[in-house]
């Protein structure tokens, strides 16, 4: 549909020939503004109204601007009308500018299209993700691995400029590895050039979603170590932290990616939880209505905790902010589980994640929101549906979220399993074996149930006993077997609070 310049401009158009109008002078001149290199303009149903503005010289009766590909030259728009009649020197207007990259601005003078100007930096409108949360979040950023080549696409801003993640090398796939440095680069990526914040979990993030949707990916990120949800809320430092660092990138944003609660382990009930974080997409919610944005275009990503026990928290109490996590997201509309970390593994204080860990989370995250804006599949994991007693055998039923089969960090025998736990009321009630059996979980209980039986999953220590950071962890947990790019893990099954075990 045709803007009301672009109308107005084409009723006029006829009028100032006829009239014949002096419409440039010797000496006319005409300039644009360039915006800063990189610079991605959050989508809006596939597009965006892109500002553009400049000053000029002389008398010009209309002002017109396109976009053309960076590279090439190639039209990406056709010649719009964004200005009629500028008056002062300069002009400011709209050009609505499809979803890709990367673009390079040009102006005319709308009649006398000789005088022309072009941008010099490249832009492109695409996805912008914040990511915010404590320090496991911050060391997302940090934490590498194997170095994974940056996508073309994949960029991050860091307060004043945009950047391009990963290593760089074109000649390579995006999350190509890069196993070392050498003098002469690195052995895997010959003349790679290191860019910005290298960290695997960051870099494949970025990738997947650029790759899969074709589009310029840009990564905001604003995480502070150490912090309880309450410093993240309404009228508290680090809350204007997220709207400052949201504005610099132009108000808008499509995807809120949080990890976050270590610090409230020991301190904050599963429910009270649940409240802030119910807090906290509701103020992300009024921040983009308050910028002139739908709300209802954003979408919130929970990555679940991962194993801990130091630092005045047990593994158990992370389990109750687990606990929150899954509630929040299983009954907030536009709320998801984006990944699961109980399988990660830590360094020496049980609370960090390591650099593979961290790998294995930005693929699954990047994965499972691709999946929501409806591409592929999740990795989200697993989810525990139900379960049912005969006796002393239960059986828990589960529904895929992006595998096909149930594996387990052993092998697959389905001989590892712990990380489930029983209750006859308030008492512990122990289980002599685990087992996959087909889709299904088969469960031995040590003794019938009293009382009523619950059933919980990852909710406590019994999946790592007191060796948080030993293999133990994987091989204790319940994964699908799902693939995703170097990787052989699938996705763990999502930790789940209490549920009642129904007999048969």
């Amino acid at each position: 549909m045709a803007s009301p310049v672009a109308k107005t401009f084409k009723a006029a158009t006829g009028f100032l020939m006829a009239c014949g109008r002096a419409n440039s002078q010797a000496g006319s001149t005409i300039t644009v503004n360039d915006h800063l290199d990189q610079k991605v303009f959050q989508r809006v149903v596939g597009a965006k109204s892109v500002p553009v503005t400049g000053g000029y010289t002389g008398s010009p009766s209309v002002i017109e601007a396109r976009a053309v590909d960076f590279t090439s030259g190639v039209a990406i728009t056709a010649w719009t009308p964004i200005v009629i009649y500028p008056t002062g020197g300069t002009y400011s207007g709209l050009l609505r500018v499809p979803q890709g990259c990367w673009y390079r601005l040009q102006v005319r003078d709308g009649v006398n299209t000789t005088i022309t100007a072009q941008g010099l930096n490249k832009f492109g409108v695409g996805i912008i993700v914040v990511l915010s949360g404590q320090s496991n979040m911050a060391n997302f950023l940090t934490t590498p691995f194997h170095y994974p080549s940056g996508g073309p696409r994949s960029v991050e801003w860091r307060g004043s400029v945009f950047n391009r993640l990963g290593n760089i090398n074109d000649n390579f796939p995006p999350s190509t590895k890069v196993l070392s440095a050498g003098p002469g680069g690195y052995p895997d990526h010959p003349n790679s050039v290191p860019g910005s914040s290298r960290a695997d979990g960051y870099v494949y993030f970025a990738n997947t979603l650029s790759t899969t949707f074709n589009v310029p990916v840009l990564m905001v990120e604003i995480s502070s170590g150490g912090t309880s949800i309450q410093a993240w809320m309404q009228g508290q430092a680090f809350w204007t932290s997220v709207v400052n660092r949201i504005n610099q990138v132009g108000g808008d944003f499509e995807v809120f990616q949080w990890l976050q609660g270590e610090s409230d382990a020991n301190t904050m009930s599963t429910a009270t939880m649940k409240l802030r974080l119910t807090d906290l997409h509701n103020q992300l919610k009024a921040l983009r209505v308050t910028n002139g944005h739908t709300a209802s275009a954003m979408t919130f990503f929970l990555t679940s905790l991962g194993v801990g026990n130091s630092g005045g928290s047990s593994e158990g109490e992370f389990g109750n902010i687990r606990a929150a996590h899954i509630q929040f997201a299983s009954e907030t509309q536009g709320a998801f589980i984006s990944a699961c970390a109980h399988d990660t593994r830590t360094g020496a204080d049980a609370v960090h994640i390591d650099g593979l860990g961290h790998a294995h989370i930005g693929r699954r995250e990047g994965k499972t929101i691709a999946s929501v804006m409806g591409f592929g599949v999740s990795g989200a994991g697993p989810k525990i549906i139900g379960a049912t007693r005969s006796g002393t055998a239960v059986t828990v039923q589960l529904k895929h979220s992006g595998g096909t089969a149930l594996l387990d960090g052993d092998g697959g025998s389905g001989a590892a399993l712990t990380g489930f736990q029983f209750f006859d009321g308030v008492t512990p009630l122990p289980y002599v074996s685990s087992a996959i059996v087909g889709n299904k979980v088969a469960i031995a209980l040590q003794s019938a149930p009293v009382g009523v039986l619950t059933m919980s999953y990852a909710m406590s220590d019994v999946p790592y006993g007191t060796l948080p950071n030993s293999d133990n962890v994987k091989a204790s947990i319940l994964y699908d077997n799902a693939t995703y790019i170097h990787s052989t893990t699938g996705c763990p099954c999502q930790p789940l609070a209490p549920i009642t075990v129904t007999s048969l």
